[in-house]
């Protein structure tokens, strides 16, 4: 992806969060968010992913540093301006929904941004399309399931049609039905154009979905990349605690003992299962093209005796 063309949402600038106790939760951050596309923060617990979430989101304010949302620093929003242009949805989103139904939920924050009558069943109906939960306006959120919950806590942080969503860990403890269908949504939602930050402490979790991968270690950028260059980097994960997907992890071992060419890692299952299918393939290839065996070049015919030399060499090639 060619950042050069993307329009760029949002700017850090050696942004710094220093506890009251003095040590650094983030350390000098820098980096350019842009319009379409999914950032993954990776680190380990305590690396400072929450923290720069909540800074963005305005919950918490830096020490130092500087932020700006389409070229205006972020001191120049108001609550209700910042929350209509970045969103987070925190970890465990679902514990705070409060209900009964979908629809009492989410006309509840329709209202809470000022939207009346008409406008909040238009709302409604539009964001539960957007995170694929349209049948579920009369749905009792005590009767759904953690993955379908966490989806219904994502449209409410639609309602403000934001530019830049955050999401704290939104695929930890989700069934694959769960992690499938939210990963479909967001999907659909940088198709739209929106900017959209994603942390795990689990590297495998975001690979296949991010343009690009942030690691960080204890508050330090260690990493901006494309999810390629950072899991060739071996150095960095270790150096932030993240461990490397077991997938890639046994393509860089088949690499190293020469069963595997190319250095492309494969980033999921799917693309696992196709790189071995084609190193299978070319090997048989291959092997079928040593085991071939070469026919002698026919020799010459005179006139005379030139049936007693064909008789020849076809005996030999039958042996």
């Amino acid at each position: 992806m060619d950042m050069s063309e993307m329009k760029k949402v949002a700017t850090l600038e050696s942004v710094v969060f220093n506890y009251p106790a003095g040590n650094n939760a983030l350390d000098k951050i820098s980096m350019d968010l842009h319009q379409g596309e999914i950032v993954g923060l990776v680190g380990a617990n305590g690396a400072g992913k929450t923290t720069l979430m909540k800074i963005l989101a305005g919950y918490m304010e830096k020490s130092d540093g500087n932020i700006h949302y389409n070229g205006r620093s972020i001191e120049e929003f108001s609550n209700k301006k910042l929350n209509e242009f970045v969103n987070l949805v925190e970890q465990n989103p679902e514990s705070q929904l409060v209900g009964p139904t979908v629809e009492d939920e989410l006309a509840r924050a329709c209202r809470l941004m000022g939207y009346e009558g008409r406008v909040i069943r238009e709302k409604v109906d539009f964001v539960l399309k957007l995170v694929r939960m349209k049948q579920a306006k009369e749905w009792y959120l005590d009767e759904m399931s953690c993955g379908e919950r966490r989806r219904i806590a994502l449209a409410m942080a639609l309602i403000a049609d934001p530019s830049v969503l955050l999401l704290d860990e939104p695929l930890s403890d989700l069934d694959q039905v769960g992690v499938k269908d939210t990963v479909a949504t967001l999907r659909e939602l940088k198709s739209r154009g929106l900017c959209i930050i994603v942390s795990s402490h689990r590297l495998e979790d975001i690979l296949e979905l991010t343009d690009r991968v942030a690691v960080l270690g204890e508050g330090r950028l260690l990493m901006i990349d494309e999810p390629q260059k950072v899991l060739s980097n071996e150095e960095i994960l270790k150096l932030a605690s993240v461990n490397l997907p077991a997938i890639p992890r046994l393509f860089l071992r088949l690499q190293a003992d020469g069963v595997l060419a190319s250095s492309k890692l494969p980033l999921s299952m799917d693309q696992a299962v196709e790189r071995i299918k084609e190193a299978v393939a070319l090997n048989l290839e291959a092997t079928q093209a040593l085991a071939m065996p070469s026919l002698p070049e026919k020799p010459k015919e005179t006139e005379k005796g030139s049936e007693k030399e064909t008789d020849s060499v076809a005996s030999k090639i039958d042996l």
